[in-house]
């Protein structure tokens, strides 16, 4: 690859979307996410559903990505699932559905976009 051309790759990544290069899919039994981010090595990590205890959203007002934090009894520090992620609107539904975060908390966050948001509530946590 020429000079020019890995110059223009580089400027392209440094640039692009989160949407282009964070990814979130996920089956019946696990959440693979993946990252391409521009000027780092990529990486990819599994969770499985039945490993999460706690889901927090953290709502950014719009600046930037809201973030789906997951916690698990597998470790001690959160995964991380940016709302702007490619699958991250059909990740947002599927927790919905399977009962990891409330359609009442999911409509408050959307209509108070600066907040923290927590499943199970604090006063149902153990």
């Amino acid at each position: 690859m020429s000079n020019f051309r890995k110059l223009i790759d580089s400027f392209k990544r440094r640039n692009a979307k989160l949407f282009d290069w964070y990814q979130v899919s996920f089956d019946d039994f696990q959440i693979n996410i993946s990252a391409q981010p521009p000027g780092k090595d990529s990486w990819e990590q599994s969770i499985t559903w039945v490993s999460i205890i706690r889901v927090v959203w953290k709502g950014e007002g719009g600046l930037t990505s809201d973030g789906v934090y997951l916690f698990t009894n597998e470790r001690s520090e959160s995964y991380v699932v940016p709302t702007d992620a490619e699958g991250g609107d059909s990740f947002v539904e599927e927790l919905i559905t399977r009962g990891y975060f409330s359609s009442n908390k999911f409509t408050e966050a959307v209509l108070n976009p600066y907040g923290i948001y927590c499943w199970p509530d604090d006063e149902q946590s153990t």
